[in-house]
């Protein structure tokens, strides 16, 4: 079971961008598959961090932007997560996601 959270609104300037925020469930081998992204304009994708952060499954998150990849919406991969997060870093398949939402003019 993966938690989505309620759209939020972000104001930029006057600028507003609808964005979801996910995070991997207690079963990390569920898959994400065919989300609903109607009316989403960025997914930010990251694993845990900290104490007691759990290990990102690698296809969760690959399912993730390549839907977003089909969709046309903007992907930005945070981290791979874990107890200490600058080892793992934030490349995924050879490269950082770093995309913003056109509506946000970057």
């Amino acid at each position: 079971m993966v938690a989505l959270h309620p759209p939020k609104q972000q104001r930029t300037r006057t600028v507003r961008a609808i964005w979801e925020s996910l995070q991997e469930s207690e079963k990390p081998e569920c898959a994400l598959e065919d989300m609903d992204l109607t009316g989403i304009d960025w997914v930010i994708a990251g694993g845990e961090s900290g104490p007691g952060a759990r290990p990102m499954n690698p296809d969760w998150v690959r399912s993730i932007r390549d839907q977003c990849l089909e969709a046309d919406i903007a992907f930005h991969f945070k981290q791979w997560g874990g107890v200490v997060k600058k080892k793992t870093g934030r490349i995924l398949d050879g490269r950082t996601w770093d995309e913003f939402p056109a509506s946000l003019g970057a």
